[in-house]
């Protein structure tokens, strides 16, 4: 099976900084996959919740 993976960058941005996370994704035609790393996946989880914090105080 021919799988197609193209590049994926997540920019977050919380108004000090910006932070970069690469990842792939591949796609088989049905499924997208997102491909990442143990430690990208925990430095997404983190700037993520932290977003989420930030979000819940602003209301």
């Amino acid at each position: 099976m021919l799988f197609k993976t193209n590049d994926v960058m997540i920019v977050i941005k919380d108004g000090t900084n910006e932070e970069e996370i690469g990842f792939n994704i591949i796609n088989d035609g049905e499924d997208c996959i997102f491909e990442i790393t143990k430690e990208e996946a925990e430095k997404l989880k983190e700037k993520l919740e932290k977003a989420l914090k930030q979000l819940d105080n602003s209301n």
